[in-house]
């Protein structure tokens, strides 16, 4: 069978400010395989049980723009069953 190709889902302002816009629901229905968001936005979505499942399924978290707390990346690691990246730092060295 031919692999999907890869597509590219960004959240947009007008998604941020609809109380129905859900990236935990996102996360499921569009089998997203790789994210990329800040240590605090993972922090939040571990607070949600539906957004953990959707975790659990990446193939790559990637987290930057913050620190990552070491206790923030153990939380993450025991969840995704993928890589955990931390991107912090080359924005900021350039």
């Amino acid at each position: 069978s031919n692999p999907q190709p890869a597509q590219v889902a960004v959240a947009s302002e007008a998604d941020a400010s609809d109380p129905s816009f859900s990236i935990a629901e996102q996360l499921r229905a569009r089998h997203v395989t790789h994210l990329q968001c800040t240590p605090s936005m993972a922090r939040m979505l571990l607070s949600d049980p539906e957004a953990v499942k959707g975790l659990a399924g990446l193939q790559r978290l990637m987290l930057g723009g913050e620190a990552l707390p070491a206790d923030l990346a153990e939380q993450l690691l025991s969840v995704i069953s993928g890589q955990l990246l931390n991107m912090y730092g080359p924005t900021e060295t350039t």
